[in-house]
């Protein structure tokens, strides 16, 4: 994987220029463009994303389509301005999730790290609604772009996002494929809101047969842009992990989870974002008035994206059969292998790309 090369935003902008003004041209009828806050830079990551000005003025349409409908810009200002645990759902999801988010600022990239033998999706989707959990995986997902916007427009730099999923441990009993479709379905429509975000994604220690069945099935599959963005690394005395991550992100950010200096904590947010997100807890206790009742611990959330997505009442908790068919547990496992159960789900599946096809095409 290719160290992100922290391109200067005003070199790109001057490279991109002509195709920025073309573009802003192709929407500005499109219900939903505003050019104060659809400006240059946000024009310039689906120019980045798209060969040419018609198939960017598309994936732009659909993207501004998908966020009228569910009214993402006001979670967008919702992530920014609240604590994060007064998001929807971050208090029923966050002890099931074995999540860390950091911002790696000399590297600029944003880092999505998923521990998943510390994840239990399967008794997250049993205990709490699945409205609920899309809700907070929504909000998460819109902070994730929301905060490299903000990052890349402060230093000048265009930030992206490394994820890495540390599979070691990973199990059929914690993996539930109901909550993996529901959070596919319920994200279906944002292929495109969410362009230029990825700069790669990483796997360690994958279970052997999980190698097999992604190099031979799912690999032939991706568009060799998305190709060039995963790899599969592994850890222990003679893995590659630590020194492919401290190749990304310099050796001062390498995770202690993977040898490394960096101490993750307990909390979903790491460094720089949690003291920010611990200013906005401050400056909301502050605006508080005294001697009255706290205000509520999450605002209400009517986002159109969680509805329909409930088990039938009849369905009772919602776990997988063990009885599940052979099949099942193939698509199953070969999800869990690539991250495509939560994690995918969390960080803009199908988020704009190169190419308009696969998952991961950025």
């Amino acid at each position: 994987v290719a160290a992100h090369p922290q391109q200067r935003v005003s070199d790109l902008l001057a490279q991109h220029a002509q195709r920025i003004a073309s573009l802003a041209k192709a929407l500005r009828d499109e219900p939903g463009f505003e050019p104060s806050r659809h400006d240059d830079i946000w024009l310039l990551r689906y120019c980045l994303s798209y060969p040419d000005t018609a198939s960017a003025s598309r994936a732009a349409a659909r993207g501004l389509s998908w966020r009228l409908k569910n009214q993402q810009d006001g979670v967008t200002r919702r992530v920014m301005a609240l604590p994060i645990d007064a998001w929807p759902g971050y208090l029923e999801c966050v002890p099931y999730l074995g999540l860390h988010v950091f911002m790696a600022e000399d590297a600029a990239l944003l880092v999505a790290l998923l521990v998943l033998r510390r994840c239990q999706f399967r008794e997250m989707a049993a205990k709490v609604p699945t409205q609920t959990i899309i809700a907070f995986l929504t909000h998460l997902k819109e902070y994730t772009f929301a905060v490299t916007d903000a990052a890349t427009r402060r230093s000048g730099v265009l930030h992206k996002t490394l994820r890495i999923n540390l599979c070691a441990g990973i199990s059929r009993e914690i993996v539930s494929p109901y909550l993996w479709m529901a959070t596919a379905r319920a994200n279906s429509g944002s292929a495109t809101a969410f362009p230029q975000l990825l700069h790669a994604e990483l796997h360690a220690d994958p279970p052997p047969l999980l190698q097999l069945l992604f190099n031979r099935l799912v690999k032939p599959l991706l568009p060799p842009k998305t190709v060039e963005k995963m790899a599969l690394v592994s850890t222990g005395a003679d893995g590659d992990a630590s020194a492919v991550v401290g190749g990304l992100l310099g050796e001062a950010n390498v995770p202690d989870v993977l040898g490394g200096r960096l101490l993750l904590g307990s909390g979903l947010l790491s460094g720089s974002l949690r003291e920010q997100d611990e200013a906005r807890s401050a400056e909301a206790g502050a605006a508080s008035p005294p001697c009255e009742p706290a205000p509520p611990s999450r605002p209400p959330y009517t986002d159109a994206l969680v509805q329909h997505h409930e088990p039938p009442p009849s369905a009772g908790p919602v776990h997988s059969s063990p009885g599940q068919s052979g099949s099942a547990r193939l698509l199953l496992g070969l999800g869990a292998a690539v991250a495509l159960a939560v994690a995918t789900a969390v960080f803009a599946p199908r988020d704009g790309g190169g190419v308009a096809r696969g998952s991961f095409a950025r």
